[in-house]
């Protein structure tokens, strides 16, 4: 939804593969965006740190829980 592409969900991995990104790329560019918009942000707000990420294989810590703006 971020990306303008609402048709489908897709994985970090599958979007970043179709914006020809790696997922830290994508995450970074995003990051503003995200936190710019409640919607978007209050979901990513319940995990404080990387020990309550959802998805701890994949995570990417110094974009997700990257303290400051």
């Amino acid at each position: 939804m971020a990306l303008g592409e609402d048709e489908e969900l897709m994985c970090l991995n599958c979007l970043a593969a179709d914006n020809n990104k790696s997922n830290a790329e994508l995450l970074e560019s995003l990051a503003s965006y995200i936190a710019g918009r409640e919607c978007f942000s209050k979901p990513w707000q319940r995990y404080a740190s990387v020990d309550f990420c959802p998805d701890p294989l994949g995570c990417i810590p110094e974009v997700c829980f990257k303290a400051g703006p």
